[in-house]
């Protein structure tokens, strides 16, 4: 399944079968509130590190230290974007989950 991760709905499914021992059913996903699927999203790609994301700075490669490269640091709730800068990596922002609630 991860091979199309762009399908968030497969992605969340499989996450919940790797970090729980049960998918979590695909009508579920998309039952579930804006807010809450674009969480789940982003802890399916930070779990499996996808798309330069990562639930710590430690995770990130270091071929990923290069001026301008940014990554993104997966925390509850929130998403904050790093760059890296000089010889450190530097918080561009945050957006939380709550964001996306309709």
């Amino acid at each position: 399944m991860r091979d199309s991760y762009d399908n968030r709905f497969n992605l969340i499914a499989e996450y919940g079968l790797a970090r729980f021992g049960r998918a979590i059913p695909i009508d579920k996903i998309k039952a579930a509130p804006n807010h809450q699927q674009w969480g789940w999203w982003m802890d399916a790609l930070a779990y499996f590190k996808l798309k330069h994301k990562y639930f710590s700075l430690d995770d990130v490669p270091e071929e990923l230290q290069v001026y301008g490269q940014t990554v993104d640091i997966r925390t509850p709730g929130k998403l904050t974007t790093y760059t890296w800068y000089g010889n450190k990596w530097v918080s561009a922002g945050s957006i939380h989950d709550e964001f996306y609630k309709m």
